[in-house]
């Protein structure tokens, strides 16, 4: 089973252990294109500065 981070809003509830997830890694990129609407995108598609692109599923 994984755990999931505990919203930010979220209050803490006895009992439960939470874990902290932390970023190895970060990158600048640039978004070019989106499913879902601007403000609740679903899935992202970016170009990295070395012109791969990444994208869900792919």
């Amino acid at each position: 089973m994984t755990e999931k981070a505990k919203p930010l809003r979220g209050a803490y509830k006895a009992g439960r252990v939470w874990a902290k997830i932390r970023h190895a890694d970060t990158v600048d990129a640039a978004v070019v294109g989106f499913t879902g609407s601007a403000l609740h995108p679903k899935a992202l598609a970016v170009q990295l500065p070395d012109g791969r692109g990444r994208c869900p599923n792919g």
